[in-house]
């Protein structure tokens, strides 16, 4: 046998007893897995990495974990106290008035389980997992829930606060804001959770009682400007309806609404009500001032006499008196007569006296109303106002100079002048004693200014007598039936004088007055 052959038995020897080395090897490393798995698998223990409320209990069979636990638990919570503390209180209590029982079994009862379900393949990976990772179980407590919530109730009352909503109050100089005052009430779900904790870890800490605090919704300064800022604006007046009505001054108010913020920011914490200052401003006019001021001066007054013995005709003075009493005009605002006085009817109170007719004195309703219309002309012309429409009598009348009456007839003849002042005027009436008299008020916008009406006759007419003869009335027997009146053809003129000096004459109407015959009836009963 040569050298080569020999080399290659040896070499052929040497990995056979490799090869014969590995498997034996194998094998028992198989052998022994087996025996550690089926060792694993029939361990009678808790196996490893397993707590129960963090105490270790892995190694242990369940009945020592049971009983490791009730030492460990038992006299703990027997003898345990807990602190809750809050600003308003300080409270003990012990756990087992609030703790039915522990269910220490099931808990040792699930750690065992740990491990020893399924096929013996997720029993190993659970077993591995559980001893790498760690597992830590909960004792199942069972609380009385009717014990804490009576806890509940005897805290909540003593950590409670009312909400009091944010306010403010408006002074004339300042605006006072209240920021109010949180509100609180106990989180009771927070304090439940926080018992249970402690109890559960053993842990005697003392537990800050939670708190739920609400705040109050702060005042808001953007709504609180636009109710409060106001400009001033100076008293005024409206006239409607021939009346007045005062619209008072305002005093303005203001404030900073930037510092007023960065006030209310800097103090709302606090609690402490805040001041901030108003900026006032005011008015020219005040309501006083204007209401004393509209009607202080008599612009014109003017009177005519009446015969008081004639009943229906006084009545018919007093009644259209009465209705224009007290009218006010607005500048720029048109007085009309008929307007004011209404329709003259026996209805609205009016009587029947003498009046112009077709030449001849006759009876009619609302005599003695040309009167008051031609008193109020002549009032007018003395303040200067602007005559719109007028008309002259046919005849003159005996109560004011020819030229300067104004006739009225409703539904065709009115009276009507402008309130052309700058300010508002009133009417003022009085009739009785046999006196109608007119005043007008208002502010007289130039004292030094005087009005007066000249009369200028141009043509006088006259008619002959009338005689009617009667022969059912005696000889010697005359009586006047009618009396006469002359005719005048007129020019009236305004003259109005500047501290007594004449700065202008206007001839205001040319009037013609038809004359009135003059009747008288004779007797002839007896003549031959």
């Amino acid at each position: 046998m040569n050298v080569k052959w020999q080399l290659y038995v040896h070499t052929l020897k040497h990995r056979r007893l490799i090869f014969t080395s590995i498997v034996v090897f194998i094998i028992l490393q198989l052998l022994f897995s087996i025996q550690l798995i089926a060792s694993t698998l029939s361990y009678d223990k808790i196996y490893k990495g397993i707590y129960i409320n963090d105490v270790y209990v892995s190694g242990m069979t369940p009945k020592e974990a049971e009983e490791l636990l009730e030492q460990t638990y038992g006299p703990r919570l027997e003898s345990m106290n807990l602190t809750l503390k809050s600003d308003q209180l300080t409270k003990r209590i012990s756990p087992k008035k609030i703790v039915k029982s522990l269910n220490v079994q099931e808990s040792v009862e699930e750690a065992y389980n740990q491990g020893r379900g399924g096929n013996f393949v997720s029993r190993l990976f659970s077993i591995t997992s559980t001893s790498t990772r760690g597992k830590n179980l909960k004792i199942e407590y069972k609380y009385d829930e009717a014990n804490i919530q009576h806890l509940m109730g005897k805290i909540s009352p003593k950590v409670k606060k009312d909400l009091i909503s944010s306010s403010y109050q408006i002074y004339e100089d300042k605006i006072v804001i209240n920021p109010g005052r949180p509100g609180q009430s106990l989180d009771e779900a927070k304090l439940r959770q926080a018992l249970l904790d402690q109890i559960e870890s053993l842990e005697t800490e003392d537990i800050e009682i939670p708190i739920l605090v609400v705040q109050p919704e702060p005042v808001n300064i953007d709504e609180l400007y636009a109710k409060v800022h106001v400009e001033a604006k100076d008293a005024a007046y409206e006239v409607k309806d021939h009346k007045i009505t005062i619209v008072s001054h305002v005093i303005g108010r203001n404030f900073n609404m930037e510092k007023a913020k960065e006030l209310l920011s800097s103090k709302q914490q606090d609690g402490v009500p805040v001041e901030i200052p108003l900026t006032l401003t005011y008015p020219e006019v005040y309501e006083k001032e204007l209401t004393d001021s509209l009607f202080k001066d008599t612009l014109s007054s003017f009177s005519t006499r009446y015969n008081q013995s004639e009943k229906d005709r006084s009545e018919n003075i007093r009644l259209a008196a009465a209705k224009i009493n007290g009218v006010i005009l607005a500048p720029g605002e048109v007085f009309s007569y008929n307007q004011i006085v209404g329709k003259r009817t026996s209805e609205a109170g009016f009587k029947e006296a003498h009046v112009y007719m077709g030449g001849r004195i006759v009876d009619g309703i609302g005599g003695g109303i040309c009167q008051v219309s031609t008193t109020l002309y002549n009032a007018v012309l003395f303040t200067d106002l602007e005559v719109v429409e007028r008309k002259n009598h046919n005849m003159t009348v005996s109560y004011v100079p020819p030229g300067r009456d104004a006739t009225v007839s409703y539904g065709s003849i009115d009276f009507k002048f402008r309130n052309n002042y700058k300010n508002p005027i009133k009417l003022i009436t009085a009739a009785g004693g046999g006196v109608l008299k007119i005043d007008i008020l208002g502010i007289n916008e130039s004292p030094s200014k005087k009005i007066e009406l000249v009369t200028e006759k141009l043509e006088t007419y006259t008619l002959p007598e009338k005689v009617i003869e009667d022969s059912n009335l005696p000889v010697g027997y005359s009586k006047v039936v009618q009396k006469g009146m002359k005719g005048y053809k007129v020019n009236t003129y305004k003259v109005v004088k500047e501290n007594g000096k004449v700065i202008s004459k206007t001839k205001i109407s040319t009037n013609k007055y038809s004359p009135l015959q003059r009747i008288v009836k004779k007797g002839t009963k007896g003549e031959e």
